[in-house]
C-alpha cells in the first residue's frame, strides 16, 4: 500500500528545490502567487508542456527521476530553440492515489538537477490527486533581447540548413527500452542514456542568437522530418536534405546494424533529440563554424539547403537519386506515430 501523505505536506518538501538565493525573486512557492523580476530591455519568453503517463512517459522503464529530468529538459529545449535564457520554472502535478511520496519527491530531484545546469528556479505550481494515470504540466519562463530572439518564420532560399546533434539516438534509445537485448551493450546503454535523459542545447541556442547569423530556428522534438517541415511551412519555403550529410552517431550505427534497420530512417523520423535545426546564409558559414568550434569543442552539422517551392521536401539519396519525403513526426491526435 502506498505511504499516505498529505498535500500541504509534500509542497513543504517540494520547496526545497527552489533556489531561495536568488535576488531576482521576490516571492516564490508558499504564497498565492510568484513575484520576480527578468533582466533589464528583455522580452519574456514563456513555453507550456503537458505530459500524461503512458502517451509521453512510461513507468517501467523509466524511474520517476528520469521523468522529472526529461520533462524539464523538454521545455528547457523550447526555449533553447528561442534563443533565450531559461529562468522560472512551475510544474503542476495530478498524482494517483497509490504513488508514494518518496517517488514524487524523485521526480522533482530530476527537475530541480536538470534546471540548476542552466540556472532556472521552481517557483511554484500546483499538486492534485489524479483519478489513474499521472500528468505533469511545465510552464517554464525565460527572456532575451527581442534583436536576439529566433523564430521559425526568417528562413530564406539558398539557406542552409544545419544541426546542432546527432539525430536518431534517442529513438533508437526507446526501441531499446520497447524490445530489451539480451545483454545491453556500452553503444546501446549510450543510446538509452540519450532517450532517458537527453541534453537540452540552451547554450547552443544562446550562441546563435547573439551570433545574428541564424534566420529561422526549431528544436528537434517531433522528428527531423517533422520539424524541419514546421519550420518550412512557417517560412513559406521548401527543404532539400543530403543523406550523405545526416549525422549518424558510431552508436546508431552499430544498434541499426545489429537491428538490420536504417540509421537513415531513424535520424530522419526519430524524435525526442532536443538538439537544435537552425538556417543560415551561405556566406555566414565558415565564421559561424569557426566561432561555434571555438565556443564548444565541436561543429554543428549542414545537412541540407532552404528552397523557394514550399511544396519541396526533397531529398538526396547517397546514390544520387532524389525523392520526396513527408513532415512524418510525432502528431498526438494521430493512431500512426512512430
Amino acid at each position: 500500500m502506498a505511504r499516505i501523505f498529505s498535500e500541504f505536506d509534500l509542497i513543504r518538501k517540494i520547496k526545497k528545490y527552489h533556489n531561495t538565493s536568488n535576488p531576482a525573486v521576490l516571492c516564490s512557492i508558499g504564497d498565492d502567487a510568484a513575484v520576480f523580476t527578468i533582466p533589464q530591455n528583455e522580452k519574456i519568453v514563456i513555453t507550456t508542456d503537458l505530459f500524461v503517463e503512458e502517451s509521453h512517459f512510461r513507468k517501467d522503464f523509466s524511474s520517476f527521476y528520469d521523468i522529472g529530468y526529461k520533462v524539464m529538459a523538454a521545455n528547457l529545449s523550447d526555449i533553447a530553440a528561442m534563443g533565450a535564457t531559461p529562468h522560472y520554472a512551475f510544474i503542476s502535478i495530478a498524482i494517483p492515489k497509490e504513488y508514494t511520496e518518496e517517488s514524487i519527491l524523485e521526480l522533482y530531484q530530476g527537475i530541480s538537477d536538470i534546471g540548476k545546469q542552466f540556472n532556472t528556479t521552481l517557483l511554484g505550481g500546483d499538486t492534485t490527486l489524479a483519478p489513474s494515470q499521472m500528468a505533469l504540466n511545465v510552464a517554464l519562463v525565460g527572456s532575451a533581447l527581442e534583436e536576439e530572439l529566433l523564430y521559425r518564420s526568417g528562413a530564406h532560399p539558398e539557406d542552409l540548413i544545419c544541426t546542432t546533434k546527432s539525430l536518431g539516438d534517442s529513438y533508437a534509445g526507446l526501441q531499446l527500452l520497447l524490445h530489451p537485448p539480451e545483454s545491453i551493450t556500452e553503444p546501446f546503454a549510450k543510446l538509452i542514456t540519450k532517450h532517458l535523459r537527453p541534453t537540452p542545447h540552451v547554450h547552443e541556442g544562446r550562441f546563435l542568437a547573439k551570433s545574428n547569423f541564424v534566420t529561422a530556428c526549431i528544436d528537434i522534438s517531433d522528428g527531423l522530418s517533422g520539424d524541419i517541415g514546421h519550420l518550412a511551412i512557417a517560412s513559406n519555403v521548401g527543404v532539400h536534405l543530403f543523406e550523405n550529410q545526416l549525422p549518424i552517431s558510431e552508436e546508431l550505427k552499430f544498434f541499426t546494424h545489429t537491428q538490420h534497420a536504417s540509421s537513415t530512417q531513424f535520424s530522419l523520423t526519430g524524435g525526442e533529440e532536443y538538439g537544435l535545426l537552425f538556417t543560415i546564409s551561405p556566406n555566414k558559414l565558415e565564421e559561424l563554424q569557426k566561432k561555434y568550434l571555438e565556443t564548444f569543442g565541436t561543429s554543428f552539422w549542414v545537412i541540407g539547403k532552404i528552397t523557394p517551392i514550399p511544396s519541396d521536401r526533397l531529398f538526396t539519396k547517397i546514390d544520387g537519386s532524389v525523392c520526396s519525403f513527408e513532415n512524418t513526426g510525432w502528431d498526438h491526435f494521430s493512431d500512426k506515430n512512430k
